[in-house]
């Protein structure tokens, strides 16, 4: 069973990310609850981020909102996601022969915005199962602190 817990930005006045406030049912067994500080309620609701219950390639907690590479220095190409949480289509080729959708973690990037979006044709690119590839990934980052990387 995953621990059920989440990290939340903690931004300035003038909205800079600040620092993180990580909440919820944490593994020494309590639980710490969500902080607002500038932000409306709702707001620092929006912007926790859930803890996968998965560890990249070097033991890092991945969360919702993490930047994650996958590939690079001799093994493949080198490709960077954002994780995400919702509903996503999973290659299923391997084994099915077609794309499923799936509830939960996964890893999205450009290609997968602009297929829904429609400005791209074709399959290629939907996310991958994020259960099937965490080993190969190494977090570099995250949406609040290193937006820049996704580009």
């Amino acid at each position: 069973m995953r621990e059920i817990k989440f990290k939340q930005p903690n931004f300035t006045k003038d909205g800079k990310f600040q620092i993180w406030h990580y909440w919820g049912f944490l593994s020494d067994g309590r639980f710490d609850g969500i902080q607002t500080g500038t932000m409306p309620i709702g707001k620092a609701r929006e912007v926790s981020q859930q803890y996968t219950g998965l560890k990249d390639k070097n033991g890092k907690e991945i969360y919702e909102g993490d930047i994650v590479k996958r590939g690079g220095k001799g093994f493949r190409e080198e490709q960077v996601y954002e994780i995400r949480y919702g509903i996503g289509t999973v290659d299923a080729s391997d084994y099915e022969g077609y794309a499923i959708l799936v509830i939960g973690f996964f890893l999205a990037n450009k290609y997968y915005d602009d297929l829904i979006s429609k400005k791209a044709d074709g399959w290629g690119g939907y996310p991958d199962s994020l259960a099937k590839l965490y080993n190969e990934l190494e977090v570099i980052g995250n949406i609040y602190e290193n937006p820049e990387l996704l580009k």
